[in-house]
């Protein structure tokens, strides 16, 4: 509604995105259901504070965040198959299926640049802080949603489909990251640390590696 409103200047768009809004009000955790679209509330209530200036939105909009955190995991898990990837400050896709997925992920990042990109200066410093954050870890946590990246036996494609997945996972991997991490701006790029930005891979996928052929 709010992208409608923006490319034809309609009231009517704005006015169904602030009722949308509304209805939210006094959910407080409740209010999660998928990962990105928690995400993308969050976002969508920046950018209502930054058209209207009340402050309920950017107050909503730290509801929508908290309630995303909520959902995360805000430790590294080594159990099981789980010492092969990272999962710290992965969202899981759904409020009650706790499974992380690359299209939720993604789309968290996404929601994530525009809020901070429309929060500005108005964001208090811990929600920019943790925004860029979940950025920053996204970058290397994505990194394990390719298939040729975790051990043979925790996938179970065809040989040709492996093939095909690992051949399009070495040429776009980090072609896609470094993209997507200078789209974020100086806010979240400051936090990064250079090796995520770099052409090679984690420290710990090269260890990972050396595992696996020893």
């Amino acid at each position: 509604m709010i992208q409608a409103y923006e490319l034809t200047a309609n009231d009517d768009y704005l006015a169904e995105a602030l009722k949308a809004i509304e209805a939210t009000r006094g959910l407080h955790f409740d209010i999660n259901y998928q990962a990105n679209l928690t995400a993308w509330g969050a976002a969508a209530c920046v950018k209502l504070h930054r058209l209207t200036g009340e402050r309920f939105y950017l107050e909503q909009a730290y509801v929508f965040f908290a309630s995303f955190l909520h959902n995360c995991e805000i430790w590294e898990s080594e159990i099981g198959h789980a010492v092969h990837y990272r999962n710290f400050l992965g969202a899981t896709a759904l409020h009650d299926a706790h499974y992380m997925a690359i299209y939720e992920c993604f789309d968290s990042f996404a929601a994530m640049k525009h809020m901070l990109a429309d929060g500005d200066a108005t964001l208090s410093d811990s929600a920019r802080m943790l925004a860029s954050e979940y950025c920053k870890y996204a970058l290397d946590r994505a990194w394990y949603y390719y298939p040729d990246a975790l051990p043979p036996k925790q996938c179970r494609p065809s040989s040709a489909t492996a093939t095909a997945i690992s051949i399009a996972s070495s040429h776009f991997r980090w072609k896609t990251f470094t993209l997507m991490a200078n789209r974020l701006g100086k806010s979240v790029r400051k936090s990064m640390a250079p090796e995520r930005l770099s052409a090679s891979p984690p420290a710990r996928f090269i260890r990972l590696e050396g595992r696996r052929s020893g």
